[in-house]
């Protein structure tokens, strides 16, 4: 903090859901505990889920204590926070004309390999500029008992299977 110029330290405004999710504001405790050490003071703001949404998507704050469930195609949860015309632009607050190109390129390319290569340099760039920090990446668990038939549990939380899922 001190070669940043921030020896006595930075607060951040923190929006954190109550109802959102069960471990929302034990998460944003543990965080603002955590980051303590460093001299970075979480200024919490529990909010009851509707406001939290109403001030998330205004992009009215600092940082945000949120569950965004990933997509598994970087160009869907990416696209929509990063690019200059992406519909949650307004939240993320940053875009450049080099992500919009490298999004573009990657929409139009089927082979693999190539996409790897293009959002690989999407990463990149967003890392170099840290657009955003994520502070925390809980685990999901799904248990099945041995009569489910037809459930695949999705590495984006989704649950679009229970839709064919059925008991034997």
């Amino acid at each position: 903090m001190k070669k940043a110029g921030k020896e006595d330290g930075v607060t951040i405004k923190t929006i954190v859901s109550q109802g959102e999710y069960a471990t929302s504001v034990n998460e944003a405790q543990n965080l603002k505990a955590q980051l303590a050490d460093a001299g970075i003071t979480l200024e919490l703001e529990v909010l009851e889920s509707g406001a939290f949404v109403d001030r998330w998507i205004a992009a009215d704050f600092d940082a945000a204590v949120a569950l965004n469930g990933g997509r598994p195609d970087p160009d869907g949860m990416y696209g929509r926070y990063f690019t200059s015309t992406g519909n949650l632009n307004k939240v993320a607050g940053y875009s450049s004309p080099e992500l919009d190109a490298l999004f573009a390129e990657g929409r139009q390319t089927a082979d693999p390999d190539k996409r790897k290569d293009i959002y690989a340099q999407v990463s990149e760039n967003l890392e170099d500029n840290a657009a955003w920090i994520w502070l925390f990446t809980s685990y999901t668990y799904t248990a099945t008992a041995s009569n489910v038939d037809g459930f695949v549990p999705m590495v984006n939380g989704s649950l679009q299977y229970l839709r064919t899922t059925s008991i034997k």
